[in-house]
Order: C-alpha cells, then structure tokens, then sequence
C-alpha cells in the first residue's frame, strides 16, 4: 500500500471514529436530557424541544385567561340585574377562551406522552416512561381545572340568559 493510500484510511478511519464519538455524545446529551426532564415539573417535564417550547408559551396564555380576576365565577351575580348580566356575559367569555387555553395545554402534554411512549433507544425508555408516570399522575388536577372553568362558563350563561 502506497503512502497516499495510508493516508487515506487514516482520515477515513479518522472520520468514522469522530461520527462514532459525535453520535455518542449527542446520545448522551439526549439521555442527560430526558433525566433533567424527569427531575422536573410542568412543562420542564416535556424533554422535546418543540413541544416543551409551545408548552410554555401557550401555558403563559392560559395563566393570562384562567387566573386573578380572570377566574371569577358568577354566583355572586344576579340574573335579575342588567350590569350583573353583563359582567357574567365578560366572565362567561373569558372562562371559554380559558378553557380552550387549558384544553390546548393539555393537547401538548398528551403529545409528549405519545412521543415518549415511542421511545425505541433502550437507556431512554425507563425515563420516558418515569416522565410519562409523572404527567399522567398530574392528568387528574388538569381534568378537574377543565371540569370547574366549564361548570364557570355554565353558571355564567346561566346568569347572562336569565336563566337560575
């Protein structure tokens, strides 16, 4: 074998052995990911990029529409006052846009779920599913905040169509 033909193996074997370490040190990266995710909580927990992103953002929307004054019922209103009927038309409003704001979080994290049930790489599997166990161990606070912003926006319709 000639010396340029050494050469050339070298850089080839070179080159197959920084992919080699390259795709080891990503694999790594992706696993120190998944553990960091499954040490958190909320929208941290999600370890994939774009869905943690659009968590986040949409979560901010929904603490916007669903908290403070913003989360007000109307059983202190009256279906008898005009003002009464207008401020529970507001605050039926706001607790529809609310509850599509917390349905579309709640679409995000049974995304991730979906994802990391398909976890195929053997040394991420066990922290997908400890990430999996904790948002479905949340799943219930999430249906019981669906359940009351809708019995909200009920008894506020209620109220603005005169109804008891």
């Amino acid at each position: 074998m000639n010396e340029k033909m050494q050469r050339g193996w070298r850089v080839l074997l070179f080159a197959l052995g920084l992919m080699f370490c390259l795709r080891m040190a990503l694999a790594q990266t992706k696993k120190e990911k998944f553990e960091e995710a499954a040490r958190s909580s909320g929208c941290a927990l999600i370890p994939y990029d774009d869905l943690n992103s659009s968590c986040r953002d949409h979560y901010s929307k929904q603490r916007d529409w669903c908290t403070g004054d913003r989360e007000r019922g109307c059983g202190d209103l009256s279906k008898d006052d005009p003002k009464d009927r207008a401020l529970a038309k507001d605050r039926r409003d706001n607790a529809i846009e609310c509850l599509e704001r917390r349905k579309y979080v709640r679409k995000i994290y049974e995304d991730a779920v979906d994802r990391l049930k398909g976890e195929g790489d053997a040394d991420i599997k066990p922290v997908a599913q400890e990430i999996i166990n904790k948002i479905d161990a949340g799943a219930d606070g999430h249906k019981q905040a669906l359940e009351d912003t809708d019995k909200r926006r009920e008894k506020c319709d209620k109220v603005y169509n005169g109804q008891s």
